[in-house]
């Protein structure tokens, strides 16, 4: 079963927010935020807290569907999209020794997220829920992201230029590398509001939406 329209009128260039399609639902109404993100990989050791994702809440639906038979949903958007932090960072990354501790922000353009969700059918008052039990996510940076951390090397400009160089030549290389933990978080977040929210709406009302 599957939304009116949904698969299609996303298409092209209509460029119809997520909120559109799921009037009632929100992905968030100004920020997201997550405590820490940490990871000790390939020698970078980052500490991330007091994470901010802004730029949900101009989210386009690229597909979004729930198969009564396979009992899957599935979620696809893509949206703009500032992540800030507060952050510590030691070690070695491109082979260059690393050291800050400040402000980060790292700002991605067109980022597409897809979410698939096992269900099942839960009823409440005589009434049928789709319950969402789990989900697996990919995400894909289409454009580019950029990288910002403030007073890396204490302040050093010359090490500073040239460690920010390197992050944001291989931008796509550090976000496959080291984006998940981040990705992971804000997935989860969005599935926990998306679960709430199908069990708001009755099987019968949602496939008449």
């Amino acid at each position: 079963m599957r939304r009116q329209n949904t698969l299609r009128g996303v298409r092209g260039n209509r460029h119809l927010s997520l909120d559109y399609w799921i009037p009632e639902f929100q992905l968030q109404s100004e920020r997201d935020r997550v405590n820490d993100v940490s990871f000790d990989k390939n020698g970078w050791v980052h500490n991330a807290t007091n994470i901010a994702y802004q730029g949900l809440d101009d989210a386009i639906l690229d597909d979004f569907g729930f198969n009564l038979v396979t009992k899957f949903a599935h979620l696809t958007f893509h949206t703009d999209m500032d992540v800030t932090y507060s952050y510590t960072s030691c070690g070695t990354v491109f082979s260059k020794l690393i050291n800050g501790e400040g402000l980060a922000k790292v700002s991605i353009k067109n980022f597409q997220f897809g979410l698939s969700m096992p269900f099942d059918i839960k009823e409440i008052n005589g009434k049928k829920f789709i319950d969402l039990k789990g989900v697996n996510s990919w995400y894909q940076i289409r454009d580019k992201a950029v990288f910002n951390f403030e007073n890396l090397y204490n302040g050093n400009k010359e090490q500073s230029e040239a460690i920010h160089n390197l992050f944001n030549k291989n931008w796509k290389f550090v976000a496959e590398e080291f984006g998940k933990d981040f990705s992971e978080k804000l997935v989860d977040g969005i599935f926990y509001k998306l679960k709430n929210y199908m069990l708001t709406m009755p099987l019968k009302d949602f496939a008449t939406c």
